[in-house]
């Protein structure tokens, strides 16, 4: 399957990732996809922790089999009914976990299956194809946030210099960007902060 739109919706508590909701649109590429596997990670602290996974709208969750040793345990969010080449779901899922207590550092998106298509905005500006990705902080702001695309964990904590385009201003409480070409499978994308030290 192809994502047309994926689109994440990351609610921090402190420097937490408490809730995390995701939209997304598939294509199917051939006959018979019945579901889309994922995986709920969260948290950085040298370890990702796996969180529960609910199906919200256009699927159910089904634990999913095999999984390689100390991988977090994958869930396949099923379609109510397979999809036939080319046709098109939308479905939407959360993470949430009120027990989590590891600081954040980024919010990470693991493209896999096609891919995901470059963006298209609407004129009202809704993302309505490809990769967007927006985090609402409460009362604990971070000193700065930019996007990265295709970097590993080490050179996605570097912050760009001042007057990059990488660089996200962050309005009443909240961060967003949308990446503007295509996002190829087996890459990460996503926003990384910088917290003022304690």
């Amino acid at each position: 399957m192809f994502l047309e739109r994926l689109m994440v919706i990351v609610e921090m508590r402190r420097r937490v990732a408490y809730r995390r909701l995701t939209v997304r649109n598939v294509i199917a590429c051939e006959n018979g996809v019945g579901g889309y596997a994922t995986r709920a990670l969260t948290g950085w602290s040298g370890d990702m922790q796996a969180i529960p996974v609910k199906a919200i709208f256009g699927c159910c969750v089904e634990a999913a089999p095999g999984g390689r040793p100390g991988d977090p345990p994958a869930v396949d969010l099923r379609f109510p009914e397979p999809l036939r080449k080319g046709e098109r779901h939308e479905f939407v899922s959360l993470a949430c976990d009120e027990d989590l207590d590891a600081e954040r550092h980024w919010i990470n998106v693991a493209v896999d299956y096609g891919g995901i298509a470059p963006s298209v905005v609407d004129s009202e500006g809704r993302v309505i194809r490809g990769l967007s990705v927006s985090v609402t902080f409460d009362d604990c702001v971070p000193e700065a946030c930019w996007w990265y695309a295709e970097q590993d964990e080490r050179e996605r904590m570097v912050s760009p210099p001042v007057g990059d385009g990488r660089l996200l201003e962050i309005r009443r409480g909240a961060v967003e960007h949308t990446f503007v070409g295509t996002c190829r499978p087996q890459k990460e994308y996503g926003i990384a902060f910088r917290w003022a030290r304690s």
